[in-house]
C-alpha cells in the first residue's frame, strides 16, 4: 500500500478526535450555561446498558417540546438537566442483541410523552423497564 494511505487514515482519526473534544466542550459549555440560568436544576441520568453485545439505549429527544441540556456523565454514560416542576419528555427506548439469521437485532420503541416532576436538590434516573414495558423515572443520591 502507499504510504499516502496511511495519512488519509491517520487524517480520517484527527478529524475524529478533534470533533469528539470539540462536541464534549460545545456540550459542557450550554450545560454550565443552563446551570447559570438555573442554579436550582437537578440532573437525571440516562441508564443505558452497553455490554459488548448487548446494547439499551433510552433517548430523551424533547422537554417541553425543546432540546435537552444534555452532559456527558463518562465515556457511556448521559445526563440531561431539569428545571424544578412538571416536564413533558418526549422518550424513546432502543435495544440490540445479537441474531441467529441477522448478525443483529434491533427492538424500537417508538416515541411517546411521560410526565416527570423534577424537586430541587434532587437528582433523578431515567430508564425502561423492559419486562413491565414502561418508563421509569426514579429518585437516586444526589453525588
Amino acid at each position: 500500500m502507499p504510504v499516502n494511505f496511511y495519512y488519509y487514515i491517520a487524517i480520517v482519526f484527527a478529524i475524529a478526535i478533534i470533533s469528539a473534544v470539540v462536541t464534549l466542550v460545545m456540550m459542557r459549555k450550554r450545560a454550565q450555561k443552563f446551570l447559570d440560568e438555573h442554579p436550582d436544576a437537578v440532573k437525571v441520568t440516562l441508564k443505558n446498558v452497553n455490554w459488548l453485545l448487548y446494547i439499551k439505549t433510552t433517548s430523551v429527544h424533547l422537554v417541553d417540546g425543546a432540546k435537552p441540556v444534555r452532559v456527558a456523565t463518562s465515556f457511556t454514560s448521559q445526563a440531561f438537566f431539569l428545571s424544578p416542576g412538571t416536564h413533558i419528555l418526549n422518550v424513546s427506548f432502543s435495544k440490540q442483541r445479537p441474531g441467529i439469521i441477522y448478525k443483529s437485532v434491533t427492538t424500537t420503541y417508538d416515541p411517546t410523552n411521560i410526565e416527570v416532576v423534577a424537586e430541587a436538590g434532587k437528582a433523578y434516573r431515567l430508564y425502561f423497564n423492559t419486562s413491565e414495558k414502561r418508563y421509569v423515572f426514579e429518585e437516586v443520591e444526589a453525588k
